[in-house]
């Protein structure tokens, strides 16, 4: 009866033994070479692989990975694995290489992934906004300007921008989509010499800043460099006509040679608009 006893007490502490060594350290089982018995052998830790089996007398003895190896999860194989993760062009590096896991890798700034692959993320054209930024995982989203908005360049960060309100003595020339409201102080009729300047660099500011297709923009450049000579590698629009009001004699209007000029190179739209506004 004392020993039914001994086995009715120690049974329990042994299954409790058990429960809690396979939470905390999981095992495997092995044939001894020896005695051919089946012996129960703790893995080795993440970060660590295994060095020797256990036998009868020691316990599973492990080792450190070595520097650019890992294992990840409890094991007992013979040698860790290699960090064979290499970040590719347009990643970089989110987590380094360690003992217990592999280098990780993501998508630079400005990339987003895509069947493991990098794509830049792609630019709003001009006349639509961001609506979403894009991110490691999905790419920019774009929605057409609504009205009283515009986007005058192509971006992956920008929103459509509201439209400026032109204060009560300036007359509102209208905007679109791809271009703001532009206020103007010039009026129509016959004008000062002062007030003949101000609408002449008026004028200049409008159609450089208005956004032409490119071919149609780079006729009118073209005209205008032909008829300033100027040389240099890339003047702006804006360079180009302040020295065209510099080259004509002072008898002739700027506004009409602008007029010829935008007629020449076939822009009805715009020429229709400076001769509503600046002449």
């Amino acid at each position: 009866m004392q020993l039914l006893c001994v086995w009715v007490v120690l049974l329990p502490v042994a299954l409790c033994s058990t429960i809690v060594r396979s939470a905390t350290t999981p095992t495997y089982t092995r044939k001894d070479e020896v005695t051919g018995e089946t012996l129960v052998c703790d893995m080795c830790p993440p970060g660590q692989y295994l060095l020797a089996h256990c036998s009868r007398t020691s316990k599973t003895q492990c080792g450190p990975c070595p520097q650019n190896h890992f294992t990840e999860i409890w094991n007992y194989i013979d040698r860790c694995q290699y960090c064979s993760r290499f970040c590719a062009a347009y990643e970089q590096e989110s987590a380094p290489c360690t003992r217990t896991h592999n280098r990780d890798c993501q998508c630079r700034a400005g990339y987003y992934s895509r069947h493991d692959t990098c794509f830049r993320h792609r630019k709003c054209p001009a006349g639509e906004g961001v609506t979403h930024l894009g991110a490691t995982h999905h790419d920019v989203m774009c929605a057409p300007c609504q009205e009283g908005f515009f986007s005058s360049e192509s971006s992956s960060a920008k929103p459509c921008q509201k439209m400026r309100e032109c204060q009560a003595n300036t007359t509102t020339i209208p905007g679109n989509a791809l271009q703001d409201v532009f206020c103007s102080h010039c009026k129509n009729g016959t004008k000062t010499v002062p007030e003949r300047d101000l609408c002449d660099r008026e004028l200049m500011k409008f159609v450089a800043t208005q956004i032409l297709p490119q071919r149609k923009e780079k006729r009118l450049r073209t005209m205008l460099k032909r008829k300033t000579r100027l040389h240099e590698q890339n003047p702006s629009t804006l360079d180009l006509l302040s020295r065209l009001k510099e080259l004509l004699p002072t008898d002739v209007s700027f506004s009409e040679e602008v007029l010829t000029i935008l007629g020449d190179v076939i822009l009805p739209g715009l020429e229709r608009k400076v001769r509503q506004r600046f002449v």
